[in-house]
């Protein structure tokens, strides 16, 4: 039982501890083409997304008077 409550203090021991900073150097080009490439497949993904739901809302049934509709009823 003693070695189980020894295992976490060696665990903690061995972790890495590196500052976001050093991780996340924005200095180097390879995080700013990251952050530029996920930024346009946001965007692109956003765009397609608002397409989708214009092409939606041109076919939306509410837009059509049906004869079972209660506002074209009380026409």
């Amino acid at each position: 039982m003693e070695e189980d409550l020894e295992r976490p203090s060696e665990r903690q021991s061995t972790s890495l501890k590196i500052p976001l900073c050093e991780l996340f150097d924005w200095n180097r080009p390879y995080w700013v083409t990251m952050s530029k490439e996920a930024s346009m497949r946001t965007l692109n993904e956003e765009l397609e997304l608002h397409s989708l739901l214009d092409l939606d809302a041109n076919e939306d049934p509410d837009d059509v008077e049906d004869e079972n509709d209660i506002s074209y009823a009380t026409l």
